[in-house]
């Protein structure tokens, strides 16, 4: 396995320096080295422009930068493979990068796209009242957020697959991310001067979590610590500690190598270091024993998380999106829901 070599600050080019700083990106040793690079990697990835995003239309990010294995996603809603108002194209997994629906086999419907892509446009939405443009947060962001909003309220308690594209059933993590969706999506709402039904099941998501929530530290340790001796990356690693992780100990997907995403976090960070190259391009996976990257390379999705989990490192802390507000949970859990109405969206930008 080869070890990061960062580089030092002078080497950093004045481009990158001032994305870094155009996008609020703290900048410490050391890893300041490597901050530009996943920036630059996350900007090539965009439509229409990024040396990395060929045909992709304007504003469009690839999830990598590859057309098989599997081809690059992306979701939206204004291309739903099915007519809005029965909300199911909501809930695609992947669309083509010229906007196109994606028809063919995969694992759907993915029922926390609404939610992940709501919590998007609302700290975006934030950002516009926050900067005086109440009309263009309205007129622009609503439409398309009001659709995810139904679509939370009236799913969230059915099954679908997990955002691994695999199993399909319930998931902690979808459950998770409606829930926090659903609150601060209220929050929103009612800045704008609008109403949230689907909002009012956020209590029952709440009562579901708790349950599970219980058992979720001690399921953590048990999943790191399963990949320890399947993994030769994990040689001399021992339990308890961080170490190069998987999807799930069962995957087959690239021979079960470690991902990069599940990777960024604690004493992880230090196991993907040791396994990113000296360009820092960072891929989808590295091989389970000899620490080379395989799959996708150049992902977006791993270029994001480093980024993320280093401006909460140096204190970059986005507000509160409502849980510190707790809910009153129902003494008992129901699987209540709010049938949503659905409109196609035309931002006006």
């Amino acid at each position: 396995m080869s070890r990061l070599c960062w580089r030092t600050s002078k080497d950093l080019t004045a481009k990158n320096m001032e994305l870094l700083s155009l996008y609020g990106i703290p900048q410490a040793t050391p890893f300041q080295s490597e901050r530009p690079i996943v920036l630059q990697g996350i900007l090539s990835n965009f439509g229409p422009k990024g040396n990395l995003s060929h045909g992709a239309a304007p504003g469009i990010p690839v999830a990598r930068n590859s057309e098989t294995n599997p081809p690059s996603k992306i979701q939206t809603t204004t291309n739903a493979s099915s007519p809005l108002s029965d909300s199911l194209g909501l809930a695609e997994p992947k669309f083509n990068i010229n906007l196109t629906a994606y028809t063919n086999p995969w694992g759907r419907p993915q029922r926390e796209g609404p939610a992940v892509r709501a919590s998007a446009l609302v700290a975006y939405g934030n950002y516009l009242l926050s900067q005086g443009q109440h009309v263009k947060a309205a007129q622009n962001v609503w439409p398309v957020l009001q659709n995810d909003l139904a679509y939370g309220g009236q799913y969230w308690n059915q099954a679908g697959f997990d955002l691994w594209d695999e199993v399909n059933g319930t998931s902690f993590f979808t459950t998770a991310v409606q829930h926090k969706a659903l609150v601060e999506r209220q929050n929103f709402a009612e800045a704008l001067g609008q109403t949230c039904e689907g909002c009012s099941v956020a209590p029952e998501l709440l009562c579901h979590l708790q349950g599970r929530a219980l058992r979720a530290l001690s399921n953590h340790k048990v999943l790191i610590d399963s990949f320890l001796s399947i993994y030769g990356a994990n040689q001399g690693r021992i339990a308890g500690k961080a170490a190069a992780v998987g999807r799930y100990p069962e995957d087959v997907f690239h021979g079960r190598s470690p991902n990069a995403i599940r990777s960024y976090a604690d004493g992880f960070i230090s196991a993907v270091q040791e396994c990113t190259p000296a360009d820092g391009g960072l891929s989808e996976e590295y091989d389970r024993d000899t620490g080379v990257q395989v799959s996708a390379p150049d992902l977006t999705w791993s270029n994001a998380a480093f980024l993320t989990a280093f401006a909460r490192r140096d204190g970059s802390v986005p507000p509160s999106w409502g849980s510190s507000a707790a809910l009153k949970v129902p003494e008992k859990c129901t699987g209540a829901s709010v049938k949503g109405s659905y409109a196609a969206a035309k931002p006006s930008w």
